[in-house]
């Protein structure tokens, strides 16, 4: 896939989470909450959430990269995706 602008992969991942994991973005939830922390999204999410990336921006992630905190906020998926999409 080219590269995706900040905004549709912003767009792409609150709908995904929104319509998939109940995720209500507002006051309370933000781009930069941790989906973990605040037990929006568990393990078996994680491995959905991850598939979902890559099918939808044509990347794939290495083992190592599930240990980083670069996939805990909307924030970090959304500068995730964009340095995968743009390498």
């Amino acid at each position: 896939m080219t590269t995706a602008t900040s905004e549709q992969v912003q767009q792409a991942v609150t709908k995904y989470l929104s319509g998939h994991f109940r995720v209500n973005f507002g006051d309370a939830v933000n781009e930069k909450t941790d989906l973990f922390q605040e037990g929006l999204i568990d393990s078996f999410g994680f491995i959905e959430l991850v598939a979902f990336l890559e099918k939808t921006f044509g990347i794939k992630f290495e083992e190592k990269e599930f240990t980083t905190n670069s996939l805990n906020t909307v924030a970090n998926i959304v500068a995730t995706v964009q340095r995968k999409t743009s390498a």
